[in-house]
């Protein structure tokens, strides 16, 4: 245990003793706490690595094992726990073996698994962003108490780990903890809590009546109607089914994980855990009449029940807290809708859908995702607007039919009464048939690139344009920006502007873009292109943020007038212009960004928008490769690399740091090497950019790129011990320095 207690500490992992027996502390070898001296801690150990002596110490008693401290102490290590509480552990694991490999085999390979002394599994992993002990699957063990069968241990929290009694490696190595992204951790997360059987809160009905002795139509839905065909048409994603109970991915998510879980404890209706399945709360329970309201009717319960109760549910119409329904309608012996009042009768929205029928035609537009509207007259769509919607309703009260706003605007937003109409599918679907001619060939003839750009200029262009159409009818994201760089004056701008149809004009934007502006993020999603101007402009903050954006799926916007937060999914692609030389400012790689030499451009040539478009749609579906591979990759980085800004961290490097290659020396002989020698430190990256910062403190520099830097200069880190301090760090020769300064 010793030996291998080491190797884990060697590889940035932080540890505690633990009891074998009860797996709590095992206090007798821990530090005293300074702030009660009686009592001793393992706190320490969150913010330093236990000494050789120490790990000596506990491996020396049988009675011990050893525990990960979880969290930024060891690197970013969580633990994900299965307990074994209700003995169905082994089953609770299988079921999120084989869901996470169908969904990510490459995510499942990455994993530390081990087998716990009580019969359950610990799943190990490194991700950036992390928080405390969370609780993501409860079971009911008894009718009044209710376990934990899965939870996280995080920041603050410990995990036993092999080779303690008990615990049994079946894949990887605690020396080698990897990496995963913050949406392979959701992944995870999601499976989870598709376990999960204990749910938070119900979604609560604002029902303002009693029953009153006869069936409601909401409950006779609960009992025999079915959501299942409406989820899907929702875009909802059946994955599995484990007896009664179904797994679902919500929509616009087309990989990763659960989402929610249908038929949640045979009750028919859905556990919803994921925080981005709008119009549905997270850890919140829908009943199918809940479900029905929310995808049907946006949420308008009044509504909802009046539909239901004509389609033969239930029996009297209910009132509902905020709704104007008054009415009392009832379902009389012969099955028609009467009331005491009016006898047989039209519902309100009834006369209002009739009225908008002989006067407009509503559309919505799901790339804006707004509702658009004309007059029967002929003209053309626009949005409606809140000044519209006062028109329509002003002219309905003013033909006797009394009602208010709200319920006009409900009416319009009814699903299944307004066509949904996408603007980029509606155009790059109806296109005439492709001609045969290259006409992408012909587009690509209007730039006169520099010496030695012409080939990158057609492979490179013609995977864009590809990428782009791709992108709008959402088969998959543009993931590149095609720049072209040149003379101030040549065309550049006006040259991406005429790319675009004059049917998608209005979804062609000229601006940066900022990544945490919601409006911007908007703009992301319902826009054809978007050309960045002046790219030379963009700070490594934003140029970080850029390419998040470029590489998103979708993200969940409350839009104005909106109840619920709405999914968008990204359509824009990306170009740029710039004159500058030398313009990325991305120490992490540029492969995002395809850039052109370029002298000119042929701007005012009109281009055949229709079959310049058709080739491009012929050579999507015929499966052209418009994504770069590996090889593709690595010669973007290389060609990009002459557009590479200078960064000040490489000047600083060459100016005051040499690396001293590291592989032959010991531990010891390191250490040696800096106590004997001023100018010789053993340094991190963070300890570097504080030299830096004495030297030149109007010179801002980071961390991580001195980090990647360092890198590309054959430098390779190494973690070592000092005193109580642990440091991962680079064997360094300051140059440039005299006696009086070496010693920071």
């Amino acid at each position: 245990m010793k030996e291998l207690a080491l190797k884990y500490i060697e590889s940035g992992i932080s540890l505690i003793p633990v009891e074998v027996k009860n797996k709590t502390p095992y206090f007798p070898y821990l530090p005293t706490n300074p702030n009660n001296p009686s009592r001793t801690w393992w706190t320490p150990f969150r913010t330093r690595f236990a000494t050789p002596e120490e790990i000596t110490k506990w491996t020396s008693n049988k009675n011990v094992g050893i525990a990960i401290v979880t969290g930024s102490g060891s690197g970013g290590v969580e633990l994900l726990d299965f307990d074994n509480h209700l003995h169905n552990a082994e089953s609770i694991f299988k079921e999120f073996c084989d869901t996470v490999k169908h969904n990510n085999l490459e995510l499942f390979n990455k994993l530390v698994i081990e087998t716990t002394q009580s019969g359950g599994y610990h799943v190990w992993y490194r991700c950036e962003e992390i928080q405390g002990n969370l609780k993501l699957a409860k079971q009911r063990a008894t009718k009044d108490e209710v376990v934990s069968v899965i939870e996280t241990r995080g920041e603050g929290g410990y995990g036993v780990i092999y080779p303690t009694p008990g615990y049994n490696l079946i894949q990887g190595q605690f020396t080698n903890v990897q990496l995963i992204s913050i949406e392979e951790r959701e992944l995870l997360f999601g499976v989870c809590k598709a376990f999960n059987t204990e749910k938070v809160k119900d979604y609560q009905i604002p029902y303002s009546s009693p029953k009153n002795g006869k069936q409601r139509p909401g409950d006779a839905f609960n009992e025999r109607g079915d959501i299942k065909h409406l989820l899907i048409q929702n875009g909802w994603q059946f994955l599995s089914r484990d007896g009664g109970k179904e797994i679902l991915r919500r929509p616009g998510k087309n990989q990763g994980g659960p989402s929610a879980t249908l038929n949640y404890k045979d009750s028919g209706g859905l556990y919803v855990f994921s925080s981005n399945a709008s119009p549905f709360e997270s850890e919140t329970y829908y009943d199918k009449f809940a479900i029905y309201t929310m995808l049907k009717h946006n949420g308008d319960f009044a509504a909802a029940a009046k539909q239901l109760l004509k389609d033969g549910y239930g029996e009297v119409e209910p009132n509902f807290r905020g709704s104007n329904n008054n009415s009392d309608l009832e379902v009389d012996g012969n099955g028609q809708i009467v009331s005491k009042t009016l006898g047989k009768a039209n519902s309100k929205e009834e006369i209002i859908r009739e009225f908008i029928d002989e006067n407009f035609d509503i559309r919505k537009n799901l790339v804006t995702a707004q509702y658009e509207y004309k007059k029967k007259d002929g003209s053309a769509y626009g949005p409606l607007e809140d000044e519209d919607l006062c028109q329509i309703w002003y002219d309905l009260n003013k033909k006797g039919i009394k009602c208010d706003k709200t319920k006009v605007r409900n009416v319009l937003q009814v699903r299944d009464y307004v066509v949904e109409y996408h603007p980029f599918k509606e155009y790059f679907e109806n296109l005439p048939k492709w001609d045969g001619e290259d006409h992408i060939g012909e587009v690509i003839s209007l730039i006169t690139p520099k010496e030695g750009h012409a080939e990158r200029l057609n492979v490179l262009f013609t995977k864009w344009i590809v990428a782009v159409v791709a992108s709008a009818i959402e088969l998959k994201e543009n993931h590149a920006a095609f720049v072209l760089k040149g003379p101030q004056g040549v065309g550049k701008t006006s040259f991406f502007r005429n790319l675009v149809p004059v049917q998608l004009m209005d979804y062609y934007k000229e601006e940066q873009i900022k990544a945490h502006d919601k409006d911007d993020k908007i703009k992301i999603t319902n826009s054809f292109l978007i050309n960045m101007d002046e790219l030379d402009g963009v700070t490594m903050g934003e140029a970080h943020a850029l390419k998040a954006l470029m590489t998103s799926s979708a993200h969940d916007i409350r839009l104005p007038y909106a109840q619920f937060s709405t999914l968008l999914k990204r359509r824009a692609s990306f170009s740029g212009s710039v004159n500058k030389d030398r313009f990325l400012n991305d120490s992490t790689g540029s492969r995002r960004f395809f850039i052109i030499d370029i002298e000119d451009v042929d701007y005012k040539k009109k281009v055949d928008h229709d079959q310049f478009y058709a080739q491009a749609m012929h050579m999507l579906n015929a499966g052209f490769q418009y994504w770069v591979d590996k090889e593709e990759i690595l010669r973007l980085n290389e060609h990009n690399e002459a557009y590479q800004k200078e960064l000040p961290e490489n000047d600083l490097l060459d100016e005051y740091l040499e690396l001293i290659p590291m592989d032959d020396f010991s531990a010891e002989e390191i250490k040696a090497r800096e106590s004997s020698h001023k100018n010789i430190k053993f340094w991190s990256n963070t300890q570097i950019r504080n030299y830096f910062k004495m030297k030149h403190p109007q010179i801002e520099t980071r961390a991580t790129t001195l980090g990647i830097e360092l890198s590309k200069r054959g430098g390779e880190s190494r973690v070592l011990k000092f005193g109580k301090k642990t440091i991962r760090g680079y064997l360094l020769e300051l140059i440039n320095e005299n006696d009086e300064e070496s010693g920071f």
